[in-house]
């Protein structure tokens, strides 16, 4: 969340093009550090900020989900392959609220 937050809050950069790319990209490290994200997004605290209302519809979108599936399809290992998922089902909670 770190990176986010130095891009949209301290750069003030738009946030989407960022969020474009890392749609885009196929890489297991790609898919790690969204479920990074997964876990992290649900203790932030910047929920004031409007860069922060723009990840929160992004995070609650189809995109996340599909970058965790395309990395669990496809991860190098059983651990790999668990974080993404334990991912994945963070993401379907966090996208009923």
């Amino acid at each position: 969340m770190d990176l986010i937050e130095i891009i949209a809050d301290d750069l003030k950069l738009d946030l989407a093009p960022y969020l474009a790319e890392w749609e885009s990209n196929t890489t297991e490290a790609a898919a790690r550090h969204m479920a990074w994200l997964m876990h992290d997004f649900t203790v932030a605290v910047a929920h004031g900020a409007e860069w922060y209302a723009l990840l929160d519809r992004w995070i609650g979108g189809t995109a996340p989900a599909v970058i965790l599936e395309r990395g669990f399809f496809s991860a190098s290992s059983p651990e790999v392959a668990q974080e993404l998922s334990d991912a994945l089902e963070t993401h379907r909670i966090w996208s009923r609220h």
